[in-house]
C-alpha cells in the first residue's frame, strides 16, 4: 500500500470550563469525525494522472468503474484539525483515551 495515514492527538484539561460538554458530544455523536486542513506541493487524478488544475474528472465519480479521487503529495504543512459531526474523508474516526 503506497498510502499514507494521519493520526493527530490532541488533548484537554478534563476539570476546565466545557471540557464535560465537549466530552459528551464527542460520546454523544455530536463528534464523531476528524476534519483537517493542510498545505501540499501537488495534487493529481488517479484517472488521468494530470495536476487538479487540468484535469476533468471529479472526485467521487466513478470512471470506467474506477473511483476517482486526488492524490495529495509533498505535504508541507497540518495546518489544523477540527472536531465534526461529518467529515469530508470517508473513514475518519474519534478514537477513545490513550
Amino acid at each position: 500500500d503506497d498510502h499514507h495515514w494521519v493520526r493527530a492527538w490532541f488533548y484537554w484539561l478534563k476539570d476546565t470550563e466545557g471540557a464535560l460538554d465537549l466530552a459528551r458530544n464527542i460520546d454523544g455523536g455530536v463528534y464523531r469525525e476528524v476534519s483537517i486542513s493542510w498545505r501540499y506541493k501537488t495534487a493529481t487524478c488517479n484517472i488521468c494522472h494530470e495536476d487538479i488544475r487540468k484535469c476533468p474528472h471529479i472526485p467521487g465519480d466513478y470512471y470506467s468503474g474506477e473511483l476517482c479521487f486526488y492524490e495529495m503529495s509533498e505535504i508541507q504543512e497540518v495546518l489544523e484539525g477540527s472536531l465534526v459531526f461529518k467529515g469530508g474523508q470517508i473513514g475518519t474516526s474519534i478514537d477513545g483515551e490513550r
